[in-house]
């Protein structure tokens, strides 16, 4: 009688642990290279900042006490046309048309992610692609209005990155950044 109830008792010891075992596998989640893991306590407070970030390795996520969302660091290239751009052209008016491409990518810096990660969890990135291609024109249209067509041409590289750096400074509150710049195409729309 004493040998059954220490086999049943070392069996459910036994089906304990397994169960642990197997909760901490369900519930351990790994970040692979080029991404980061955002992690959220649960808590009655609307819009609460994320409790961690994780770049590299992994984490027990607590069932039903946290949550995570994964933010894609990788690179990505966005190509557009900008029609219309003005320029100071003297006595007439001339407007260029641009092929525009572009590497964009989620600012990576801890600092950066700490700040941003609970905005950028709830955009897709078709949503921060756009943004990035909004600010990039907003700063290519400021800069062209202020020279000439000819000075444009001859002086792309100064224009690229200044173009650059402005549209940096209005996406690093989203946590975005613009790594290059470049024009495809110049030409004067007729």
């Amino acid at each position: 009688m004493v040998d059954t109830a220490v086999t049943i008792v070392l069996i459910i010891m036994i089906m304990m642990i397994l169960a642990m075992l197997v909760v901490y596998a369900l519930g351990y989640k790994t970040i692979g290279p080029n991404k980061a893991m955002v992690l959220f306590r649960r808590s009655g407070k609307k819009d609460a900042p994320p409790h961690a970030i994780i770049q590299g390795g992994g984490k027990f996520i607590i069932p039903g006490g946290e949550s995570v969302s994964v933010l894609d660091m990788e690179a990505h290239l966005v190509e557009f046309d900008l029609r219309g751009v003005p320029t100071a052209s003297e006595g007439y008016s001339v407007t260029l048309r641009l092929r525009v491409a572009a590497i964009w990518k989620i600012i990576g810096e801890r600092e950066f992610l700490e700040i941003s990660a609970g905005k950028l969890v709830d955009r897709t990135r078709g949503e921060n692609e756009m943004a990035t291609k909004e600010q990039l024109e907003k700063a290519i249209r400021n800069l062209s209005a202020g020279i000439t067509p000819e000075a444009f041409e001859a002086d792309m590289e100064m224009v690229r990155a200044k173009a650059q750096l402005q549209a940096n400074e209005a996406l690093v509150d989203q946590g975005l950044q613009v790594l290059t710049l470049h024009f495809l195409k110049i030409r004067p729309q007729g």
